[in-house]
């Protein structure tokens, strides 16, 4: 039987090599966080230049609409509109009450591509959509 100083010993001994353990896990498995690196803000009618390119836009949004893949999952269909240019946002992601505001979009611009199974040409698979609240839009 071990007398109280031993156990004392030992259990401080225990709690060294947990720590130390514990340490050595932390400092091997973190590593740098960088801040996610946003994508250029371009004007719509400067989008065909970026063609598979990560990219944002401001925008109004002129339409929006509800679809139904061929598979049949439900996607967004936005109309974004910028004087007298134009271009098609797909989400996959609800969004409520953007109807005539301004809108920024980030996602991947693509000339001609699919989404939903379909076709299609001159749009954004959009990724995040944020309103920007209390400025109404004009077309």
């Amino acid at each position: 039987m071990k007398t109280k100083n031993e156990q004392g010993r030992i259990k401080n001994s225990v709690d060294i090599w947990i720590g130390i353990f514990m340490f050595l896990v932390l400092v091997s498995s973190s590593t740098p966080v960088f801040s996610k690196e946003l994508p250029q803000l371009v004007a719509i009618s400067e989008a065909s230049h970026h063609d598979r390119e990560r990219i944002s836009v401001f925008a109004c949004v002129r339409s929006i609409e509800q679809k139904r893949g061929r598979m049949g999952s439900n996607y967004l269909e936005i109309t974004l509109g910028e004087g007298k240019s134009e271009i098609k946002a797909y989400s996959i992601f609800p969004v409520y009450n953007v109807l005539n505001r301004w809108v920024i979009v980030q996602g991947i611009y693509q000339q001609d591509g699919r989404f939903g199974g379909f076709l299609a040409s001159n749009f954004i698979h959009a990724d995040a959509i944020v309103t920007l609240w209390g400025r109404e839009g004009e077309h």
